[in-house]
């Protein structure tokens, strides 16, 4: 019966020294020089193969800071902007992955498409485009806002015929300013890949 209970305790004892060995801590301060000795700008941030960039305020200090998202396991990368005077110093802090949504896809670009100066996101979605609408208020937030954006392929006609924006999975749609009318616009390629499609912001 003794040897019993000191095996017991013993046994509790290992497994809690176990468990305490299994806890790490992200250091991103480390200094990481390159074979000439230079110091390397975030080394911790890893490569990219197939990276999109768009600007956004993560920390939501007034200052764009950078958003990249890789194509090649759609992952998500976030840079602050140091905020010096006439110069962009990005440092890599991945904090702010978390305020992303977490479904996102073979392409994002971030936009602000309801000129309320907080920048939205339009990602792939059901083989065309969803938005998702920044809500931040004290910190990074957003809300789904649709899964598919439709447009009107049949603008001459009286009846408007409203169907699904494609866009292809292998694609990536350009979403900007096109006709400088202060809204966003878009284009992509059809869906036979043989010509570019404009589809015009008519909203105000």
């Amino acid at each position: 019966m003794r040897y019993f209970i000191c095996s017991i305790i013993l046994t509790f004892i290992c497994c809690n020294n176990l468990y305490s060995q299994l806890e790490f801590n992200r250091d991103n301060s480390i200094t990481v020089l390159n074979y000439n000795g230079d110091t390397l700008k975030n080394p911790w941030a890893g490569g990219f193969n197939s990276p999109q960039f768009s600007e956004i305020d993560l920390n939501l200090d007034g200052i764009k800071d950078l958003f990249v998202f890789d194509k090649t396991g759609n992952r998500i990368s976030t840079f602050i902007n140091s905020g010096l005077a006439n110069q962009v110093t990005y440092i890599h802090d991945p904090s702010y992955i978390q305020f992303f949504p977490k479904n996102l896809h073979d392409w994002v670009l971030l936009r602000d498409y309801n000129c309320d100066n907080k920048i939205d996101i339009f990602t792939s979605s059901s083989g065309g485009m969803g938005a998702y609408k920044n809500t931040s208020t004290s910190q990074l937030n957003f809300t789904i806002d649709t899964i598919q954006i439709h447009s009107d392929n049949q603008p001459d006609s009286i009846t408007p015929n409203y169907i699904n924006m494609f866009i292809s999975s292998a694609d990536i749609p350009a979403i900007d300013d096109i006709d400088n009318d202060g809204d966003l616009d878009v284009l992509i390629s059809s869906v036979i890949g043989d010509r570019i499609e404009y589809h015009k912001n008519l909203s105000m």
